[in-house]
Protein backbone atom coordinates (compact mmCIF):
# COMPACT_ATOMS: atom_id res chain seq x y z
CA UNK A 1 0.00 0.00 0.00
CA UNK A 2 1.07 3.49 -0.97
CA UNK A 3 2.07 6.15 2.00
CA UNK A 4 1.10 9.11 0.18
CA UNK A 5 1.14 12.30 2.07
CA UNK A 6 -1.91 15.05 1.41
CA UNK A 7 -1.65 19.01 1.26
CA UNK A 8 -2.96 22.24 0.20
CA UNK A 9 -0.54 24.85 -0.27
CA UNK A 10 -2.02 28.67 -1.59
CA UNK A 11 0.08 29.59 -4.66
CA UNK A 12 -0.29 33.13 -5.72
CA UNK A 13 -3.78 33.21 -4.29
CA UNK A 14 -4.98 29.80 -5.30
CA UNK A 15 -5.29 26.72 -2.82
CA UNK A 16 -3.66 24.16 -4.96
CA UNK A 17 -3.69 20.06 -3.55
CA UNK A 18 -1.43 18.06 -3.39
CA UNK A 19 -0.38 13.77 -3.02
CA UNK A 20 3.17 13.22 -2.15
CA UNK A 21 5.49 10.06 -2.23
CA UNK A 22 7.91 11.18 -0.12
CA UNK A 23 11.73 9.70 -1.04
CA UNK A 24 14.83 10.76 -0.13
CA UNK A 25 15.63 11.00 -3.94
CA UNK A 26 15.22 12.83 -6.66
CA UNK A 27 12.47 14.82 -6.74
CA UNK A 28 9.45 14.82 -9.59
CA UNK A 29 6.55 16.50 -10.39
CA UNK A 30 3.25 15.26 -12.43
CA UNK A 31 1.06 17.10 -14.01
CA UNK A 32 -1.90 15.86 -15.31
CA UNK A 33 -4.15 16.70 -18.61
CA UNK A 34 -7.00 18.56 -18.47
CA UNK A 35 -10.15 16.61 -16.86
CA UNK A 36 -8.24 14.57 -15.02
CA UNK A 37 -6.33 15.53 -11.60
CA UNK A 38 -3.41 14.55 -9.51
CA UNK A 39 -5.00 11.11 -8.16
CA UNK A 40 -4.66 9.55 -11.97
CA UNK A 41 -0.86 9.48 -11.71
CA UNK A 42 -0.78 7.02 -8.76
CA UNK A 43 -1.30 3.81 -11.38
CA UNK A 44 1.98 4.80 -12.15
CA UNK A 45 3.74 5.27 -9.14
CA UNK A 46 4.72 1.66 -8.58
CA UNK A 47 7.41 1.98 -12.22
CA UNK A 48 8.78 4.85 -10.34
CA UNK A 49 12.22 4.60 -8.64
CA UNK A 50 10.92 4.36 -4.52
CA UNK A 51 13.27 6.70 -3.53
CA UNK A 52 12.41 9.36 -5.41
CA UNK A 53 10.11 12.00 -4.49
CA UNK A 54 7.03 12.47 -6.24
CA UNK A 55 4.08 15.09 -6.41
CA UNK A 56 1.08 14.50 -7.79
CA UNK A 57 -0.83 17.69 -7.91
CA UNK A 58 -4.03 19.28 -8.79
CA UNK A 59 -4.04 21.79 -11.11
CA UNK A 60 -6.14 24.69 -10.70
CA UNK A 61 -10.51 23.97 -11.03
CA UNK A 62 -9.08 20.04 -10.83
CA UNK A 63 -9.58 17.33 -7.86
CA UNK A 64 -9.48 19.25 -4.70
CA UNK A 65 -7.86 22.64 -5.73
CA UNK A 66 -9.48 25.91 -5.64
CA UNK A 67 -11.32 27.87 -8.27
CA UNK A 68 -10.85 31.16 -9.05
CA UNK A 69 -12.47 33.63 -10.86
CA UNK A 70 -9.63 34.95 -12.62
CA UNK A 71 -6.55 33.67 -14.15
CA UNK A 72 -7.24 31.00 -16.40
CA UNK A 73 -4.55 31.11 -18.89
CA UNK A 74 -1.51 29.03 -19.28
CA UNK A 75 1.26 31.38 -18.03
CA UNK A 76 -1.28 31.65 -14.95
CA UNK A 77 -1.35 27.77 -14.25
CA UNK A 78 2.51 27.66 -14.84
CA UNK A 79 3.45 30.17 -12.49
CA UNK A 80 0.98 28.66 -9.54
CA UNK A 81 2.65 25.32 -10.51
CA UNK A 82 6.28 26.91 -10.07
CA UNK A 83 5.44 28.66 -6.94
CA UNK A 84 4.11 24.81 -5.41
CA UNK A 85 7.44 23.67 -5.97
CA UNK A 86 9.00 26.79 -3.65
CA UNK A 87 6.56 26.22 -1.40
CA UNK A 88 7.32 22.41 -0.77
CA UNK A 89 11.05 23.30 -1.05
CA UNK A 90 11.12 20.67 -4.12
CA UNK A 91 15.13 20.71 -4.96
CA UNK A 92 15.24 21.11 -9.08
CA UNK A 93 12.42 18.45 -9.46
CA UNK A 94 12.13 16.66 -12.98
CA UNK A 95 9.00 17.60 -14.22
CA UNK A 96 6.59 15.69 -16.67
CA UNK A 97 3.14 16.20 -17.89
CA UNK A 98 0.67 15.29 -20.30
CA UNK A 99 -1.80 17.46 -22.31
CA UNK A 100 -2.15 20.44 -20.53
CA UNK A 101 0.10 19.14 -18.26
CA UNK A 102 3.00 19.28 -20.75
CA UNK A 103 2.19 22.25 -21.93
CA UNK A 104 2.69 23.78 -18.57
CA UNK A 105 6.03 21.51 -17.83
CA UNK A 106 7.10 23.77 -21.13
CA UNK A 107 6.17 26.82 -19.75
CA UNK A 108 8.03 25.79 -16.29
CA UNK A 109 11.19 25.19 -18.58
CA UNK A 110 11.21 28.30 -20.39
CA UNK A 111 9.84 30.98 -17.69
CA UNK A 112 10.52 29.37 -14.40
CA UNK A 113 14.06 28.09 -15.37
CA UNK A 114 15.44 27.92 -12.06
CA UNK A 115 12.74 25.29 -10.71
CA UNK A 116 12.94 21.96 -12.95
CA UNK A 117 16.16 20.30 -14.36
CA UNK A 118 14.08 17.62 -16.78
CA UNK A 119 11.16 17.79 -18.46
CA UNK A 120 8.97 14.92 -20.32
CA UNK A 121 6.36 16.09 -22.48
CA UNK A 122 3.69 13.66 -23.46
CA UNK A 123 1.33 14.74 -26.15
CA UNK A 124 1.54 18.22 -24.90
CA UNK A 125 -0.81 21.53 -26.26
CA UNK A 126 1.73 22.71 -28.81
CA UNK A 127 1.89 26.01 -27.75
CA UNK A 128 5.41 26.90 -29.58
CA UNK A 129 3.72 26.70 -32.77
CA UNK A 130 0.71 28.82 -31.87
CA UNK A 131 0.55 32.77 -32.22
CA UNK A 132 1.89 34.56 -29.31
CA UNK A 133 -0.30 36.66 -26.75
CA UNK A 134 -3.38 35.76 -28.48
CA UNK A 135 -6.46 33.32 -29.30
CA UNK A 136 -6.27 31.76 -32.55
CA UNK A 137 -10.05 30.81 -33.17
CA UNK A 138 -9.89 31.70 -36.99
CA UNK A 139 -6.85 28.96 -37.41
CA UNK A 140 -8.92 25.75 -38.29
CA UNK A 141 -7.00 23.10 -36.70
CA UNK A 142 -6.05 24.94 -33.49
CA UNK A 143 -9.59 26.16 -33.60
CA UNK A 144 -11.59 22.99 -33.73
CA UNK A 145 -9.02 21.21 -31.27
CA UNK A 146 -10.26 23.65 -28.96
CA UNK A 147 -14.21 23.73 -29.69
CA UNK A 148 -13.96 19.71 -29.41
CA UNK A 149 -12.39 19.88 -26.09
CA UNK A 150 -14.64 22.78 -24.93
CA UNK A 151 -17.88 20.64 -25.96
CA UNK A 152 -15.99 17.56 -24.52
CA UNK A 153 -15.91 19.14 -20.87
CA UNK A 154 -19.11 20.55 -21.09
CA UNK A 155 -20.68 16.60 -22.02
CA UNK A 156 -18.50 15.27 -18.63
CA UNK A 157 -19.94 17.83 -16.66
CA UNK A 158 -23.39 16.52 -17.69
CA UNK A 159 -22.85 12.75 -17.58
CA UNK A 160 -23.59 10.70 -14.77
CA UNK A 161 -21.12 8.07 -12.52
CA UNK A 162 -22.72 4.94 -14.76
CA UNK A 163 -22.68 6.95 -18.24
CA UNK A 164 -18.79 8.21 -17.85
CA UNK A 165 -18.19 4.53 -16.91
CA UNK A 166 -19.93 3.43 -19.98
CA UNK A 167 -17.97 6.36 -22.20
CA UNK A 168 -14.73 4.99 -20.99
CA UNK A 169 -15.42 1.49 -22.10
CA UNK A 170 -16.73 2.33 -25.64
CA UNK A 171 -14.20 4.78 -26.38
CA UNK A 172 -10.95 3.33 -24.86
CA UNK A 173 -11.52 -0.36 -24.41
CA UNK A 174 -7.56 -1.00 -24.34
CA UNK A 175 -7.19 0.59 -21.29
CA UNK A 176 -6.32 -1.50 -18.33
CA UNK A 177 -9.48 -1.70 -15.96
CA UNK A 178 -7.29 -0.01 -13.00
CA UNK A 179 -7.19 3.56 -14.90
CA UNK A 180 -11.57 3.44 -15.29
CA UNK A 181 -12.24 4.84 -11.19
CA UNK A 182 -9.69 7.57 -10.94
CA UNK A 183 -10.79 8.98 -14.90
CA UNK A 184 -14.18 8.87 -13.94
CA UNK A 185 -14.31 10.54 -9.87
CA UNK A 186 -11.33 13.16 -12.03
CA UNK A 187 -14.61 13.99 -14.20
CA UNK A 188 -17.17 14.50 -11.34
CA UNK A 189 -14.41 16.34 -9.09
CA UNK A 190 -13.80 18.87 -12.52
CA UNK A 191 -15.02 22.74 -11.75
CA UNK A 192 -16.74 23.42 -15.05
CA UNK A 193 -14.23 26.76 -14.91
CA UNK A 194 -12.24 24.33 -16.62
CA UNK A 195 -13.81 24.78 -19.68
CA UNK A 196 -12.56 28.78 -20.10
CA UNK A 197 -8.84 27.11 -20.52
CA UNK A 198 -10.46 25.77 -23.80
CA UNK A 199 -12.71 28.52 -24.62
CA UNK A 200 -9.67 30.99 -24.98
CA UNK A 201 -8.06 28.72 -28.30
CA UNK A 202 -5.01 28.09 -28.59
CA UNK A 203 -1.91 30.70 -28.20
CA UNK A 204 1.35 30.93 -27.04
CA UNK A 205 2.34 33.24 -24.24
CA UNK A 206 4.21 36.51 -25.22
CA UNK A 207 8.00 35.80 -25.54
CA UNK A 208 7.64 32.25 -25.20
CA UNK A 209 9.86 31.27 -28.81
CA UNK A 210 13.02 33.08 -27.37
CA UNK A 211 12.61 31.86 -23.70
CA UNK A 212 12.37 28.11 -25.35
CA UNK A 213 15.47 29.26 -27.42
CA UNK A 214 17.55 29.69 -23.86
CA UNK A 215 16.31 26.52 -22.23
CA UNK A 216 19.25 24.08 -21.90
CA UNK A 217 17.80 21.38 -19.69
CA UNK A 218 17.14 18.27 -21.12
CA UNK A 219 13.57 17.16 -22.67
CA UNK A 220 12.00 14.43 -24.15
CA UNK A 221 8.92 14.65 -25.96
CA UNK A 222 6.73 11.66 -26.75
CA UNK A 223 3.75 11.78 -29.15
CA UNK A 224 1.32 8.98 -30.71
CA UNK A 225 -0.77 8.35 -34.17
CA UNK A 226 -1.68 11.41 -36.28
CA UNK A 227 -4.85 9.66 -37.13
CA UNK A 228 -5.45 8.91 -33.36
CA UNK A 229 -6.59 12.80 -32.10
CA UNK A 230 -3.49 13.55 -31.15
CA UNK A 231 -2.18 17.27 -30.44
CA UNK A 232 1.05 17.59 -31.41
CA UNK A 233 2.46 16.84 -35.31
CA UNK A 234 5.17 16.22 -37.60
CA UNK A 235 6.42 19.82 -38.15
CA UNK A 236 5.48 20.67 -34.30
CA UNK A 237 7.99 18.24 -33.22
CA UNK A 238 10.45 19.95 -35.82
CA UNK A 239 9.76 22.92 -34.75
CA UNK A 240 10.41 22.75 -31.34
CA UNK A 241 13.64 20.77 -31.65
CA UNK A 242 14.47 24.22 -33.73
CA UNK A 243 14.15 26.00 -30.89
CA UNK A 244 15.25 23.56 -28.30
CA UNK A 245 18.25 21.69 -29.97
CA UNK A 246 18.65 19.12 -27.41
CA UNK A 247 14.74 17.88 -27.63
CA UNK A 248 14.90 13.78 -28.02
CA UNK A 249 11.30 12.65 -29.10
CA UNK A 250 9.30 9.14 -29.84
CA UNK A 251 6.41 8.45 -31.49
CA UNK A 252 4.03 5.49 -30.73
CA UNK A 253 2.20 4.23 -33.54
CA UNK A 254 -1.23 2.95 -32.51
CA UNK A 255 -1.55 4.32 -29.69
CA UNK A 256 -3.42 7.94 -29.20
CA UNK A 257 -3.15 11.07 -26.85
CA UNK A 258 -3.52 9.17 -23.51
CA UNK A 259 -0.25 7.84 -24.16
CA UNK A 260 0.59 6.35 -21.08
CA UNK A 261 -2.52 4.82 -20.62
CA UNK A 262 -2.87 3.22 -24.47
CA UNK A 263 1.00 2.44 -24.58
CA UNK A 264 2.20 1.72 -21.32
CA UNK A 265 4.46 -0.65 -21.80
CA UNK A 266 6.67 1.69 -24.32
CA UNK A 267 5.65 5.02 -22.37
CA UNK A 268 7.20 3.28 -19.10
CA UNK A 269 10.01 2.01 -21.14
CA UNK A 270 10.88 5.85 -22.51
CA UNK A 271 10.16 7.53 -19.26
CA UNK A 272 11.84 5.39 -17.57
CA UNK A 273 15.04 5.26 -20.05
CA UNK A 274 14.99 9.25 -20.48
CA UNK A 275 15.08 10.29 -16.61
CA UNK A 276 17.76 7.46 -15.80
CA UNK A 277 20.28 9.15 -18.68
CA UNK A 278 19.60 12.26 -17.07
CA UNK A 279 20.40 11.04 -13.91
CA UNK A 280 23.86 9.83 -15.47
CA UNK A 281 24.72 12.42 -17.59
CA UNK A 282 23.43 15.84 -15.93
Amino acid sequence: MMNLEEGRAVCLGTALTYRRRRGAGQAMVLIHGISDDGRNWETFLPVLDPSWDVVMLDLRGHGQSADPEEGWDFATIAAEVAELCRNLALARPWVAGHSLGGAIALLLAAFHPGIGSAYFLEDPVPLWTAPEGAAMPQALTRGEIAQGVLGWLAMCKRMTDAELAAAIRANVPAWDESEHRGWIDSKLRMSPKVARLASLGVYSPPGLSAALARVRAPMFLICAEPSRGVLVGDSDIVALRNLVPQLESLLLPGVGHNVRREGPAAYREAFLGFFRRVAAEY
